[in-house]
C-alpha cells in the first residue's frame, strides 16, 4: 500500500515500472526517499544499477541523508575500473 501511495507522486518511476523498465524491489526502495525533486536522479540510479545496489544506496540516503547518499554513490561510481588483456 505504501508504495502504490507512492508512486502517485512520482510519475517517470511509476511509467517506468509500468513498462517492466522497473522490478518491484527497486520500486520499493525508492519510495523510501522518492519526491519529484530526485526523481529523475534515482530513476537513472534504478535503471543502471542492481536491485541490491538501489537498496544499499536507500538505506544511506534513510541514515545520512539524500545528498550524501548521492554523493556516496557518485564517488563509488568514479572509482570504478577495468583492467584487462
Amino acid at each position: 500500500m505504501r508504495v502504490a501511495q507512492a508512486l502517485e507522486h512520482v510519475p517517470m518511476i511509476s511509467e517506468a515500472f509500468a513498462e517492466g523498465r522497473l522490478s518491484f524491489s527497486k520500486v520499493r526502495a525508492l519510495t523510501r526517499i522518492a519526491a519529484p525533486h530526485n526523481e529523475a536522479w534515482l530513476l537513472a540510479l534504478a535503471l543502471n544499477g542492481t536491485a541490491v545496489h538501489v537498496e544499499k544506496v536507500m538505506r544511506l540516503a534513510q541514515r545520512y541523508g539524500e545528498q550524501e547518499a548521492i554523493d556516496l554513490a557518485e564517488r563509488a561510481d568514479q572509482q570504478r575500473w577495468v583492467a584487462w588483456r
